[in-house]
């Protein structure tokens, strides 16, 4: 969508309604869940917490319709906040799964235009906007990048 809607730029504003906030204590509330199996050695506990935070995000797509906010140049500013929501969600999820899949996570990464690595210890990395009221990468172009996880055709590998 950022391609689609942002010529794949990040955008620098962020301007929350409580669909937002929602999300952001929630991707809280995940990251102490995450934490504390990776801590119990509980790889799918860690990444079923991190899912609830995309499957939420998923459900904030519909709610906000990104699609007939692009329509209306008078909710620029509303899609440049859905978007920017979606990948921060993205970022999160990409640190929280990197144990579990670390070239996927990687790709993910890259794809999201972030410096350094997922797994990079950096104070407050895991906090909405790493701490800050802003993207962490705003301003930056994503590259155009594959599907991490293509669909599999079953025809396919029963042949």
């Amino acid at each position: 969508m950022l391609h689609k809607y942002r010529a794949g730029v990040v955008p620098a504003a962020w301007t929350p309604t409580p669909l937002e906030d929602e999300l952001r204590t929630l991707a809280g509330s995940c990251r102490t869940r995450v934490h504390a199996a990776w801590a119990r050695l509980q790889p799918s506990e860690a990444l079923a917490a991190a899912w609830e935070l995309i499957d939420r995000a998923n459900r904030y797509v519909e709610e906000t319709k990104p699609w007939a906010l692009a329509k209306d140049p008078a909710q620029a500013a509303r899609l440049d906040t859905v978007l920017v929501t979606l990948l921060e969600v993205g970022r999160l999820a990409t640190r929280w799964a990197w144990p579990a899949i670390p070239t996927k996570a990687e790709e993910a990464w890259r794809g999201l235009a972030l410096a350094g690595a997922p797994g990079d210890v950096v104070p407050d990395a895991e906090d909405w906007f790493a701490g800050g009221g802003a993207p962490v990468n705003a301003g930056a172009t994503l590259p155009t990048v594959a599907i991490l996880f293509p669909r599999i055709e079953l025809e396919k590998v029963e042949s």
